[in-house]
């Protein structure tokens, strides 16, 4: 579905901003590591040329290519893109449930942590390039691997989601809608 190059790192390599490279640096073992850097996906997140292409692993490439993050000490999938203005947050605590036989209920939460947060969120007026980015950022989580992402006020706060849920809307040339269901996971 995408034609992704490898990073590299030559006089003449530039990079459009969201552009998507491959990091095909390090052992079979460290490729296969989720939690590794090397061997995975990044995104520009700027125009890059000869003066920025800085190394993405490396500390002063981190302000140039984005899609990794350190967190609880590992090295997790980062989606940082921006969402639209027009978030929708819903929460569902998880209750347990007593019911007597005389009709008396009693209700206790399920776990001593805030409930989990579903967001409802849309990138609208997408260049192609940052679409193709977010697209591929979705692809690649398959549905079932854990991302780090800002929730929007007043949750702001870096969670772990799964997006389970997305679909894109290509609105005409170089404007797309993308609306994706992010949900808090443990």
């Amino acid at each position: 579905m995408y034609d992704i190059p490898d990073w590299g790192s030559s006089a003449s390599q530039t990079y459009e901003k969201n552009s998507i490279v491959y990091y095909n640096i390090g052992t079979v073992d460290e490729k296969k590591n989720p939690y590794h850097a090397y061997g995975k996906y990044y995104y520009a997140s700027e125009y890059i040329d000869l003066t920025n292409n800085w190394d993405p692993v490396e500390t002063n490439g981190r302000a140039f290519w984005f899609g990794r993050t350190r967190m609880n000490n590992l090295n997790m999938p980062h989606f940082f893109w921006s969402p639209s203005y027009s978030a929708t947050v819903s929460m569902e605590p998880v209750i347990k449930s007593l019911v007597f036989g005389d009709g008396y209920e009693q209700n206790s939460p399920e776990s001593l942590s805030d409930p989990f947060l579903m967001l409802n969120l849309r990138f609208d007026d997408r260049d192609d390039y940052e679409a193709a980015a977010i697209n591929h950022f979705l692809n690649n989580m398959a549905g079932s691997q854990k991302f780090v992402f800002m929730a929007p006020m007043p949750f702001s706060a870096r969670k772990l989601f799964v997006c389970r849920d997305w679909n894109s809307t290509y609105t005409f040339d170089n404007n797309h809608s993308i609306s994706a269901k992010f949900e808090e996971v443990a």
